[in-house]
């Protein structure tokens, strides 16, 4: 009984073999229908392509020939460069030379960080700005360093002599060499710069930064005294460093005043000593020596300047009002 069942479940008659058969092919003609509209869209958009080519072939030939004209476009050389040069001593052509500009360039491909840094490495400049100002113009600015001190540079030392090199010293303390064309026709009056004396800076070279506290204490010294103390008819004429806290500045008629850096404000300082001239013009004496560095004292020495009958010219040590200033 089961043997039979079996033979009749796999029995198929042709009527249900062929029924079968149209049902496959029903499914697959929709599917090979969709394949051809695909293939048939393909070859279409890669006709299209080549035709577009093939006629805009002559615009895009000319999109490029118009690419490299703007390029030429942004062209310049040296001639169009704007140079300003706030100070005396790098010329125009110095400056061009340094950013490294020569003949024709493209201003879309010049590096400006490159150019401010070339330029930014001579000892005379203090800043620098580039502009690229489209299309064919650039312009440069410069303002230099301005010396307010001089030092000595040591240089070879031998068993006969020891070589020096005076350098200059800007208010932040970075060192110049001499110009090329000579100091005095570059920064008038730099003949009565101070000295710096005493502070041993061996070792450095034009460009670096000085920033020793002694060095850094002598140029606010220089700063102060010009704006508060008798800078304008007393230059100073040398600043000598004689111990970790005390600075003595020889003026320019001689006389040696002590200055400290770690008690009274130099700015307190400077005008104390400014008192100190005043009250020697008035009463007809000339300062030989004073201590300023003290808080509440100012031990000084004077020389009669005109009268020497009623002193025999002997220098005096004389106190007054200023003291417990």
């Amino acid at each position: 009984m089961g043997a039979t069942k079996t033979v009749s479940r796999l029995a198929k008659t042709p009527g249900q073999s062929r029924g079968r058969t149209a049902a496959k092919a029903s499914r697959r003609a929709p599917a090979r229908s969709r394949f051809a509209l695909l293939a048939l869209l393909l070859f279409g958009l890669l006709g299209a392509l080549a035709l577009g080519a093939a006629q805009f072939a002559p615009r895009w030939q000319a999109w490029a020939v118009s690419a490299a004209d703007a390029a030429d476009f942004f062209l310049t050389d040296a001639r169009g460069v704007q140079v300003a040069v706030r100070g005396r001593v790098l010329s125009r052509a110095r400056v061009l030379e340094m950013a490294g500009i020569f003949g024709q360039v493209n201003l879309l491909t010049l590096n400006l960080t490159q150019i401010r840094s070339d330029i930014a490495m001579s000892p005379f400049v203090k800043s620098v700005v580039v502009e690229r100002r489209l299309p064919r113009s650039l312009h440069i600015f410069v303002e230099e360093r301005v010396p307010v001190a001089t030092i000595e540079r040591i240089g070879v030392i031998t068993p006969q002599s020891v070589s020096a090199e005076r350098c200059y010293v800007d208010a932040e303390g970075v060192a110049m060499p001499a110009p090329e064309k000579g100091a005095a026709a570059a920064w008038p009056g730099s003949d009565r710069l101070p000295l710096l004396c005493g502070f041993a800076p061996r070792g450095f070279s034009p460009g670096d930064r000085l920033q020793s506290p002694p060095i850094q204490a002598a140029l606010r010294l220089v700063r102060v005294y010009k704006s508060s103390g008798p800078g304008d008819r007393l230059p100073l004429r040398t600043i000598l460093f004689k111990a970790p806290d005390l600075m003595e500045a020889v003026l320019e008629d001689g006389a040696r005043v002590i200055f400290g850096m770690n008690g009274l404000s130099l700015e307190r300082q400077a005008e104390r000593l400014r008192l100190l001239c005043a009250f020697g013009a008035k009463a007809g004496k000339r300062l030989l020596r004073a201590d300023l560095s003290l808080s509440n004292y100012c031990p000084s020495l004077w020389r009669v300047a005109s009268d020497s009958s009623n002193t025999g010219g002997v220098a005096r040590e004389l106190t007054g009002p200023w003291d417990a200033r």
